[in-house]
């Protein structure tokens, strides 16, 4: 449990750091990076001093979307030039229990969706707290609240819509937990903070000092450089003597 619990840390770690940075990052680095095949990745995360596994991936399953929107798509025109950023969670390697709770999602997801909008939620939500009741798919009402949702905005208000959208969450998160997936570790935090100081140091440049006088909570500066430190390993980035983001035009781009 305690390295399952690690991994989950680490995961939410990097999901923070590829906000963080990203967000860091200036246009000219998704220019840099559009402009590159996918076995270039690595050269890019280098040059951009973002050179962790989870944004090599991250910038990896970019290009490969890229590859398959159109010319001229506005999508991709926002993401290279900062106006939308893709929200990218990262997992840990799925546990047995998860490849299950998968393969169960799949078998969900296939179910046909409920006609019987407005009947759903008054007849299970009584049963909400008996975890076995979520198991009897004999039961229409169970299986209606296990299956995707459709709104249809004619005949359910949106309150009513919103109400079974928890109660189909409950459901499934019952169900999952059951077969002993864990739900996704989102950031907490002071983790997040962590990690934002880790970008101050190593993308701006910024000494622990000048980070350390920006707080309004009183931190000494070699307090910061081991949460730095800690937080580099969760993501898997390795730090180096002369941060910051590299000058314009000071490297070749690699292709």
């Amino acid at each position: 449990m305690g390295h399952e619990s690690g991994a989950m840390k680490a995961a939410a770690a990097q999901t923070a750091f590829l906000v963080a940075a990203t967000r860091e990052l200036p246009p000219e680095a998704f220019h840099d990076l559009f402009s590159r095949r996918p076995s270039g990745v690595r050269a890019w995360a280098v040059r951009w001093r973002v050179d962790a596994p989870c944004m090599i991936d991250y910038a990896t399953a970019l290009l490969e979307w890229a590859a398959r929107e159109p010319q001229g798509s506005d999508l991709k025109d926002s993401i290279r030039q900062k106006k939308l950023h893709l929200i990218w969670t990262v997992r840990p390697e799925r546990t047995r229990a998860e490849r299950q709770w998968q393969a169960e999602l799949a078998r969900l997801d296939r179910l046909p969706v409920s006609p019987f909008r407005t009947l759903i939620v008054d007849a299970v939500s009584k049963s909400k707290s008996d975890d076995a009741a979520w198991d009897d798919e004999t039961n229409a009402y169970v299986r209606d609240v296990l299956a995707p949702l459709s709104a249809d905005p004619t005949t359910e208000s949106q309150k009513a819509f919103i109400r079974r959208a928890e109660v189909h969450y409950a459901a499934r998160a019952t169900r999952s937990t059951r077969l002993g997936a864990e739900p996704v570790s989102r950031p907490s935090p002071e983790l997040i903070q962590h990690v934002h100081w880790l970008v101050k140091w190593h993308l701006r440049g910024e000494s622990f000092r000048v980070i350390a006088d920006g707080l309004r909570a009183a931190k000494e500066p070699d307090a910061i450089r081991v949460s730095v430190a800690r937080v580099a390993r969760l993501v898997g980035l390795k730090l180096t003597r002369r941060p910051g983001r590299p000058r314009k035009g000071a490297l070749k781009s690699e292709h």
